[in-house]
């Protein structure tokens, strides 16, 4: 039998255990596999709360300044670069993408003016990518939203726990 739908039931103890509804001549039929490890549910509750954050601010930057969450960290981390300016390797790997996925995510950036490419004096085969004044105004401008909206989503923790919790990302980042 092959199954038609998957579906998270969270029991008492906020563990995440798959079901699946089989075919149509066996709806209401479940099957249920043993429940995940700690870890497993742990690394799911961050992928879901990671989802509903990506949405709830990707929503805001997008209404507000025109961009997403991945374009204002490509702004964010060019601007913490020496001139603005980092290697379109360095770039991509600072928001986890791959080189061709941020040379695709660079394009229409690059054409209503927030960054621009450049060509590495030094070694023809590196571009770079640059931020260009239009660029630098539109990350001042959203990171005001950002950290709005950041306050917003993080209001029900203390600064101390907000501190903790950077501390767990920091330890599980490697950092």
């Amino acid at each position: 039998m092959r199954a038609r739908t998957a579906f998270n039931l969270i029991d008492d103890k906020h563990r995440i255990d798959n079901c699946y509804i089989l075919d149509s001549s066996s709806i209401g039929q479940l099957i249920m596999t043993k429940a995940i490890s700690t870890q497993a549910t742990a690394i799911t509750r961050v992928w879901t709360l990671n989802a509903s954050l990506n949405r709830a601010l990707e929503a805001e930057l997008g209404n507000i300044h025109g961009i997403g969450l991945t374009e204002y960290m490509v702004l964010m981390h060019l601007n913490k670069a020496p001139e603005q300016t980092m290697r379109r390797i360095d770039l991509a790997d600072a928001v986890c993408r791959t080189a061709s996925g941020v040379t695709r995510m660079l394009l229409p950036m690059e054409k209503i003016g927030l960054v621009q490419r450049k060509s590495n004096p030094r070694d023809a085969r590196v571009s770079l990518v640059t931020m260009t004044r239009g660029g630098n105004q539109t990350f001042k401008d959203a990171s005001v939203t950002m950290d709005a909206k950041s306050e917003y989503l993080l209001r029900q923790l203390s600064d101390k726990r907000v501190e903790q919790l950077l501390g767990l990302l920091d330890e599980l980042s490697g950092e």
